[in-house]
């Protein structure tokens, strides 16, 4: 049960001698009237996935520069291994579900604990289970083989969708992978069912094995994406970068959506994720991408981002893969976004 604790501690170890295993780092294609020697570089961490796809864009076309800042893209297969390396002192920033952060941070001495600053989205059908041929429905579910992260968001939506339709973990039987590995083992034809996100679970359900039985959509603000920093950037004078790192993520959120650049867009995105800039453009209508404001408001006290707090905690806790509820007060600083106007 505490497998994913050791597995976080082995990552932040394996930190401190490199940045990532298998990471991939990109060089923004434009540049602005700034010098590299001028620009503050800013090392973030993340996860190949279509909600961070601002960062993408805002990398690709100089908008970081704009802000003074020198982005080094490192990329990694599983959230915990991005917090890793931000409690490692490894990289300035780091992208996640709002779940694994609450995890670290439970895992993590006081003044270690990741601070959100941002909410990069809600998931609304990025996330998903999928079943094949002959599985119709949740309840079709009970005595299959599910490959899903255990202990994990996948795991969370995938007990949530349980719940509704009168089950539990117990009902079925759960094989533990990463939710890539879980897409590319149901296309193999090695599992009933799988728990995967975009572009790994669009490939599966278009891949003829099967289709998608249940999304985020049916369980919308269940999984939330966050931005984070160390406490200690966020607590100093020197932290005026990462209200700038907003506003550059805010003018590639209206590329995004502008309807004169948004072909652009999604090409950019596209090279990120490996897919084509039709499917990122399918991809970006899964999640409801937040704005400044919103992002302010969802961290400040009675926002979403402490509903979805509430619900992490009950599961985690009930689980013992946290030890005690996270207090979002000590979690959430909405101040970096309030500035961005």
């Amino acid at each position: 049960m505490r497998k994913r604790i050791m597995a976080i501690v082995c990552v932040l170890a394996l930190c401190f001698s490199m940045v990532g295993c298998g990471a991939k780092k990109k060089d923004s294609k434009d540049t602005s009237s700034s010098t590299t020697e001028e620009l503050k570089t800013i090392k973030v961490a993340g996860n190949p996935f279509i909600g961070a796809a601002p960062l993408y864009v805002a990398e690709a076309k100089g908008m970081f520069e704009k802000h003074g800042l020198k982005v080094e893209d490192v990329q990694f297969d599983d959230t915990s291994q991005s917090v890793s390396a931000l409690i490692a002192g490894k990289v300035d920033v780091c992208g996640g579900t709002l779940d694994a952060i609450m995890i670290a941070a439970d895992q993590s001495a006081s003044d270690k604990i990741p601070v959100a600053f941002y909410v990069q989205d809600d998931s609304e059908g990025a996330d998903g289970i999928v079943a094949v041929n002959g599985i119709n429905t949740v309840a079709d579910l009970k005595g299959k083989k599910i490959g899903v992260d255990i202990n994990q968001t996948s795991h969370m939506l995938l007990s949530h969708a349980l719940a509704e339709n009168g089950m539990t973990d117990k009902d079925v039987t759960l094989i533990d992978m990463s939710s890539s590995d879980a897409g590319s083992s149901f296309i193999a034809g090695s599992l009933d069912a799988a728990v995967t996100w975009e572009p790994y679970l669009s490939n599966a359900a278009n891949s003829g094995v099967g289709s998608m039985i249940y999304s985020s959509a049916d369980a919308p603000g269940l999984i939330m994406d966050v931005l984070c920093i160390s406490r200690s950037v966020a607590e100093s004078d020197d932290n005026e970068w990462v209200v700038e790192f907003v506003a550059a993520l805010a003018e590639a959120q209206d590329y995004i959506n502008d309807p004169a650049t948004k072909d652009d867009a999604f090409k950019i995105i596209g090279e990120y994720l490996g897919i084509d800039a039709a499917e990122a453009e399918l991809e970006w209508s899964t999640v409801k991408s937040y704005t400044p404001a919103e992002s302010a408001a969802a961290l400040s006290a009675g926002g979403n981002g402490y509903d979805v707090v509430d619900i992490i905690n009950d599961f985690y806790t009930g689980k013992g893969t946290m030890d005690n509820p996270v207090d979002a007060s000590v979690l959430f600083d909405p101040s970096f976004a309030e500035k961005v106007k």
